[in-house]
């Protein structure tokens, strides 16, 4: 039943799905973070469908265009609000409390802008540039990883006294991690059976692209743990939403090289 308070909670926080959860299915979810992978799912399966159907109806850039706003509005922007905020306080000058304030204040600020810009249009474009047999695979792995970044940076990193983002860095540990990445394993590899990716690379190959992705994954959690720790020694909830829109690009651009890689091979 706590696993399914947790699912619940996720629907509640994450999506603009009307499901109601109270402060106790948080607490759940906070000790049960490693199941953030399945949200990542949802918002997979979202984007894949959506990319394989508009693009037989618009240009690429405009349907990746499309599915990206899709996404946001789902989420209720809550992570490019974070990746928004997050841009301020970094390139914000002074002290550890300067930065915290800069980012939690509720105006957008230049760097926070340029951070949304930058990897809204990373992601876009890398969408846009996916070849046909990727179309699905793609935007579903990389929403599901980019939820085992989240889970990444929370382990690394070190709560804030205050805030519903620091109940999950508190309640995050390593195992949570490893539960994590074991959960995008099994939702990537069924994706990918489901998608008939094994018909196109061959075992071998589909087990290095994926170690590839998950060490990509968890290298972009640590990362974003360590300038968190950096400039404002925590790592908070906008940190978290940060971690998830870089990671998402992070991870569109290694499948886009991994898929050059191959180019070349068969050359």
């Amino acid at each position: 039943m706590s696993a399914l308070r947790a699912v619940k909670t996720l629907f509640s926080l994450f999506t603009v799905l009307p499901v109601n959860a109270d402060s106790n299915d948080v607490y759940e979810l906070s000790r049960k973070f490693w199941l953030l992978p399945l949200i990542g799912a949802f918002f997979g399966f979202i984007a894949g469908s959506m990319l394989l159907i508009l693009n037989n109806v618009f240009p690429p850039l405009v349907s990746s265009t499309i599915v990206l706003a899709t996404l946001h509005g789902t989420n209720r922007f809550l992570h490019i609000d974070g990746l928004i905020d997050f841009g301020d306080g970094v390139i914000t000058v002074g002290s550890k409390d300067d930065k915290i304030r800069a980012m939690k204040d509720v105006r957008a600020g230049t760097g926070g802008i340029i951070h949304a810009i930058l990897f809204t249009l990373l992601v876009v474009t890398s969408l846009s540039s996916l070849p046909f047999y990727l179309l699905f695979l793609a935007p579903f792995a990389a929403e599901v990883l980019s939820r085992n970044s989240m889970v990444t940076c929370a382990a690394i990193g070190k709560p804030r006294d205050e805030g519903i983002g620091s109940i999950f860095v508190k309640n995050t540990k390593y195992k949570s991690l490893i539960l994590s990445t074991i959960l995008s394993t099994a939702l990537i590899y069924t994706a990918g059976y489901l998608t008939g990716i094994f018909d196109i690379f061959s075992n071998v190959e589909f087990v290095i692209i994926f170690l590839l992705l998950i060490f990509s994954s968890c290298l972009a959690g640590i990362v974003m743990a360590e300038i968190a720790m950096k400039n404002f020694e925590c790592v908070t909830g906008d940190v978290l939403g940060a971690t998830n829109e870089i990671a998402r690009s992070v991870i569109l651009l290694v499948i886009l090289v991994v898929v050059e890689c191959l180019k070349l091979t068969q050359l």
